[in-house]
């Protein structure tokens, strides 16, 4: 996993030139970006397998448990075992 500042360096740039480049062109931060993948292949993961959230978080990329809920509740507001009970009722 290239961090942003592998990727700026990639292009001879700074991070921070970089992230300014970025977000001016597709209205977000490449940080956020990156958080929105991971909590979208999540999401998928949630509605379509029946993997533990622990073994969820592995896969997309989150240290531990605790991280991906945080990062999960943040971007949905609801925790990934909510999303996944909403999603099992609506079935």
């Amino acid at each position: 996993n290239d961090t942003v500042a592998d990727i700026a360096d990639n292009f001879g740039i700074s991070k921070e030139h970089f992230c300014r480049k970025y977000k001016a062109r597709y209205k977000v931060s490449p940080i956020a970006y990156r958080q929105q993948v991971r909590i979208s292949a999540a999401k998928k993961l949630l509605e379509n397998s029946n993997m533990l959230c622990k073994e969820i978080a592995a896969r997309t990329g989150y240290s531990d448990l605790y991280a991906f809920s945080k990062a999960f509740k943040k971007e949905e507001s609801i925790s990934p075992q909510k999303y996944r009970d909403t999603i099992n009722q609506s079935s």
